[in-house]
């Protein structure tokens, strides 16, 4: 019998920002982002293509693009939150996916 693991592979899709260095001088000055991070309530942050986003993993491997839009506002208004002082509109918001073998 074989003590070998079997892999899995999962894909999921990710909606986010570039973690500018100015979205993360302000995540590491907010409170409430320390709070939601303590809690794992907070965004995520991921490497993707050598550079860091902030965002979320969808749950879902299908999304409709209205579905997409409403994730993409979500997302704006929950940094805005975190950074205030950013208008809502500097946010671009990236949709890519990633793979994950376990």
């Amino acid at each position: 019998m074989s003590t070998a693991t079997k892999n899995q592979v999962t894909a999921k899709i990710f909606v986010g920002c570039p973690l500018t260095s100015e979205i993360k001088l302000h995540l590491k000055q907010s409170e409430m982002w320390k709070q939601a991070s303590i809690d794992r309530t907070a965004l995520t942050i991921t490497n993707f293509q050598s550079r860091e986003y902030v965002g979320l993993f969808l749950s879902e491997n299908k999304i409709i693009l209205s579905e997409l839009r409403r994730i993409e506002i979500e997302l704006k208004q929950a940094l805005h939150s975190y950074c205030p002082e950013i208008p809502l509109d500097t946010f671009t918001v990236i949709t890519f996916p990633q793979v994950f073998i376990t």
